[in-house]
């Protein structure tokens, strides 16, 4: 690593020696051999500038719960030798009794156990600025308080004192000393402008359907031409790992990588982005809760409530993936229901959802109708229309599964601009039996 001593093998092992020094072994004076003279560092309290702050503040802590730990339970980074910045976040448990006085009030000798979080950009073996989130919430909580009059009391005593409680806004923010990306990788260029191109043109996008666990299977299809690929969790037998190697044998190619989840459950559609997924198809969405709460999923704040830690869609997407990942993701949610018809209008009209894709097998069961895709039945083609025109009316691009390629050309012929047709093991199945067929006849 530029500018760093021979000793530390990477930027974990940089954050996790500095941690120890400090924190493990009260080296409190080290602090000014780890942390620029200029260092800002900004919490939920506030701004703060230099070193005397850090050292005031750590001695702040090690007053009220001497016996403090800083276990490190996670440390992800990205940077390059070339420019010597790196950037980092770690994630800390700390295991502690509260046997001194100081903000969390008079001693307790409660045992404590709380979580932070610690973002930093690095320089030349120094921490040039930080972002600290600790959760103050537990702490108060193990020790006996409840959290709103807590912080109510807190305020009055602050402002009986003459003093404005401080707290971190972006008015008293300032410019940060790292340099941002100027570019985003090409990858992530490539597979955000796809779709999209399609879309803004009114054409229509072929998407491809992964059911097989497999990655060589999944590098096969991607080398077809297909404008995307749908990984399967939800009917394919495929598990998260497999996923993950099918999504690194799809970024081999130009194709655009989607999941379909098994259900709408934040946390696997949030690991699905974090792998690398460019969008993901949600089933079973009826009503406008459900989108607000998959569209939610899909999204880092302030427009959702995803969790940062895109590790493998970092990796390939920049280093910038989180500023522009609220814009380049998909969020699809699935229209399969006879009440999500009927809620349609509802569901178009969620900020931020980028498309319907109909389930027929599914829409024709609960309208009624045996399971089968390419219905020609009135009520369930009346459906169909539905969705789409309401799809269309609200700029929403509508999407559709089918058996045949003479199906899939009428539902482009309709306005449907994203198509499937069948699957990676269907066509499998297809073109083995038709061999056979032909071969015996």
């Amino acid at each position: 690593m530029k500018d760093f001593d021979a000793e530390y093998s990477s930027i974990p092992d940089y954050i996790l020696k500095c941690t120890m020094r400090i924190w493990e072994e009260r080296g409190i004076s080290r602090i000014r051999d780890y942390y620029s003279s200029d260092n800002i560092v900004r919490t939920s309290m506030g701004l703060t500038r230099g070193i005397d702050p850090v050292i005031t503040a750590t001695k702040a802590t090690l007053h009220q719960f001497p016996d403090r730990r800083l276990l490190g339970e996670d440390v992800i980074w990205t940077g390059d030798d070339e420019t010597g910045q790196y950037y980092s976040s770690h994630r800390i448990v700390s295991p502690m009794h509260h046997n001194g006085d100081g903000m969390f009030g008079p001693p307790t000798g409660k045992p404590v156990k709380a979580r932070t979080i610690a973002d930093t950009v690095l320089r030349a073996e120094k921490v040039c600025e930080e972002w600290l989130v600790r959760d103050h919430g537990a702490i108060i909580r193990q020790i006996g308080y409840d959290v709103g009059e807590f912080a109510a009391q807190s305020i009055a005593t602050e402002l009986e004192r003459g003093q404005t409680p401080e707290v971190f806004t972006p008015e008293i923010d300032v410019a940060g000393t790292y340099v941002t990306p100027e570019e985003t990788s090409e990858h992530a260029l490539m597979y955000a402008g796809t779709l999209e191109s399609i879309w803004q043109g009114d054409g229509a996008a072929v998407n491809g359907w992964l059911t097989i666990p497999s990655a060589f299977a999944a590098e096969t299809m991607a080398h077809q031409g297909w404008d995307s690929l749908t990984i399967d969790l939800q009917h394919g037998v495929i598990g998260y790992q497999v996923a993950v190697t099918m999504l690194q044998a799809i970024s081999t190619t130009p194709v655009v990588p989607l999941a379909r989840v098994p259900w709408l459950d934040p946390a696997i559609i949030m690991k699905m982005l974090d792998a690398g997924a460019y969008g993901v198809i949600c089933p079973m969405v009826n009503t406008r809760a459900h989108a607000e709460s998959f569209v939610g999923a899909c999204r880092y704040p302030p427009d959702g409530f995803r969790s940062s830690g895109p590790l493998r869609a970092q990796l390939y997407a920049g280093a910038d993936y989180m500023l522009h990942a609220n814009d380049t993701v998909l969020a699809i949610a699935q229209i399969e229901t006879a009440e999500a018809v009927a809620n349609i209008d509802d569901i178009v009209t969620v900020p931020g959802l980028d498309s319907v894709y109909i389930g027929p097998v599914d829409l024709g069961l609960s309208l009624g109708f045996p399971p089968q895709f390419d219905h020609t039945e009135p009520a369930v083609v009346e459906a169909i229309d539905k969705v789409l025109d309401a799809a269309r009316r609200n700029g929403v691009v509508p999407g559709i599964h089918n058996a045949t390629t003479a199906y899939a050309r009428e539902m482009i012929a309709k306005g449907f601009r994203f198509v499937t047709v069948q699957s990676d093991s269907r066509l499998l199945a297809t073109a083995a039996r038709d061999i056979v067929t032909a071969l015996r006849e």
